[in-house]
């Protein structure tokens, strides 16, 4: 039997199915571009690492749908390399807790091409001084990610050299690391008491997109799985993995404390213009010139000098006359 659709689901599935095609969602009905991209991810139509997904990402990205992103697994973000620029473009809040990376990763360099990065957190990557240079060279002088003013480095085997030359950063306020790290002093910045630790969620549409991409994954994986040989497998080699993975399910580590360093304040050069002391003394000894029998004459002695001079010489002219 024929179901006849509504005209606002066929709109909707229209849209969906085009999505790359949308130029721009700042101002759209909310309700309609979430409609739209649920639509779009049960459709699969974001389902392929491909320039369609990648634009379709960076319109809803600019229009605040992927503000904050926190990724599960390096797996992910190696199979989607290509759509995930686009998530990150317009991203606020990053977070790469224990995605190990290595120095050489792609990653590194796309990262300072998101302009609207404010946190960042690379937590526990095993990056190095030489992965990290990546991504903080390039905004030297807030050249790129003018935003940025939390870098979370917990856990990351760094070395002062580095760490001097994040007050090449200006924009940078805050540099975290974990309480148990070997912490070497560096340059602007200095240790706080209250640590403001950021934390990354990650929106409703941005969670759902990862888990499409999971199952994806998923599914990739148990074809791959189902074309091998099943002989080596057995009943006791099953149990034992699965008695190991419930162990691990259930292994919960306990939060490491961290360590805040803040950026210190340079002083300003127009002392008289922010000291209310020394502005108010300049104004004291003004009023001070002023005062009657006061040894300091001030502006009025030119005054009294020209007044002693004409009186001099309508002296002298009634002389002459007499």
């Amino acid at each position: 039997m024929y179901d006849a659709s509504s005209l606002l689901d066929l709109c909707i599935d229209f849209c969906a199915k085009n999505i790359h095609f949308i130029d721009c969602m700042i101002g759209f009905p909310e309700d309609f571009a979430v409609k739209i991209f649920e639509r779009a991810i049960n459709l699969k139509v974001l389902a392929g690492d491909n320039d369609n997904t990648k634009q379709a990402l960076s319109v809803y990205s600019e229009a605040g749908y992927c503000r904050e992103v926190k990724f599960p697994n390096l797996l992910l973000i190696n199979q989607y390399e290509l759509s995930i620029q686009g998530l990150m473009e317009f991203t606020e809040k990053l977070d790469l807790t224990n995605i190990c990376l290595d120095d050489h990763h792609d990653l590194l360099i796309q990262i300072p091409e998101c302009r609207n990065i404010k946190v960042l957190i690379l937590q526990s990557t095993n990056l190095t001084d030489k992965g990290l240079k990546k991504v903080t060279y390039p905004c030297f002088g807030a050249k790129k990610l003018p935003s940025l003013h939390y870098l979370d480095l917990s856990g990351l085997q760094v070395t002062s050299k580095y760490l001097n030359t994040l007050r090449h950063l200006p924009q940078l306020k805050s540099v975290l690391f974990y309480s148990s790290d070997k912490i070497p002093s560096f340059l602007a910045f200095r240790l706080t008491q209250r640590p403001n630790v950021e934390k990354v969620i990650n929106g409703s549409l941005v969670t759902k997109l990862f888990l499409h991409w999971l199952k994806q994954l998923s599914q990739e994986r148990k074809k791959v799985l189902e074309e091998k040989s099943s002989a080596s497998s057995s009943f006791y080699t099953s149990n034992a993995a699965g008695g190991r993975d419930s162990a691990k399910s259930f292994a919960v580590k306990a939060p490491k404390s961290k360590a805040m360093f803040e950026r210190i304040q340079e002083p300003k050069t127009a002392l008289h213009a922010t000291n209310p002391l020394l502005s108010t003394s300049t104004n004291v000894s003004r009023k001070r010139s002023y005062e009657p029998g006061n040894c300091i004459v001030g502006p009025r002695k030119p005054k009294q000098a020209k007044l002693a001079l004409d009186v001099e010489n309508i002296e002298q002219m009634l002389d002459s006359c007499d």
